[in-house]
């Protein structure tokens, strides 16, 4: 479990290999803002009040970061995506 930006450090090796893997799947950069803002959506549903200003913050910094390192990976060159 990820519970600060901090710890991405740890993780994004994996992170932008998982973006690079998703070559095979013909993502593309500018779907990573739909996917955003559909998973904002459903938080806000499903927490409901609880999904505070101070909450969609931290999951969009959270979700910003992630995807950054996701789109690096997407854009390196790869010999084969397995």
């Amino acid at each position: 479990m990820i519970t600060s930006l901090e710890q991405l450090d740890a993780l994004s090796f994996i992170i932008r290999d998982l973006g690079r893997r998703h070559q095979k799947f013909k993502v593309q950069s500018h779907q990573f803002a739909l996917l955003e803002q559909a998973l904002t959506l459903v938080l806000a549903r499903r927490l409901g009040e609880h999904f505070t200003p101070a909450l969609s913050d931290a999951w969009s910094q959270m979700y910003d970061e992630i995807a950054a390192l996701m789109l690096e990976g997407l854009s390196q060159p790869t010999e084969s995506v397995a």
